[in-house]
């Protein structure tokens, strides 16, 4: 009589226990990229990947990129809300792809956190005050999940 109570409590409990569904919020793909207006640079913000080779998977990550060998850095930069995330820059595709993770120090992204990111070409022989870079572009999106 104990096990039948059993396996009827067993089957009961089976029926009324939903299975496990995984939030839409967590399935959606925050990410997106900013080129600069050649194509020369892009930032790039990834939601999850791969992370920096070697380190493992990494959740919410900028990768910044120099796609062309013409003399000039790319520079990146970005915002999250009113605070600004600081600078980034890669000088010439043979310097690789610079992962650049500013978002720790804030505690993670959370959906509808406003990021945005700019991406110029940039000259240092004519860096001086005030100077922003050229060709450059922004974008900004509200984060569905963060």
């Amino acid at each position: 009589m104990k096990r039948a109570l059993t396996a009827v409590a067993v089957a009961v409990a089976a029926v009324v226990v939903p299975p496990a569904q995984a939030s839409a919020e967590a399935e959606h793909d925050d990410g997106f990229v900013v080129w600069t207006t050649d194509r020369c640079g892009s930032v790039e913000f990834v939601d999850y990947g791969p992370g920096e080779p070697g380190s493992g998977g990494d959740d919410d990550y900028l990768v910044v990129r120099d796609h062309c060998d013409d003399g000039y850095e790319v520079k990146a930069d970005g915002w999250l809300g009113w605070y600004w995330l600081r600078v980034k820059y890669v000088d010439g595709p043979a310097a690789g792809p610079v992962f650049w993770d500013p978002f720790v120090e804030h505690g993670g992204l959370y959906g509808g956190d406003r990021l945005g990111l700019t991406a110029c070409q940039y000259d240092r022989d004519q860096a001086a005050s005030g100077y922003l870079g050229f060709n450059c572009a922004s974008d900004q999106r509200v984060l569905v999940d963060g």
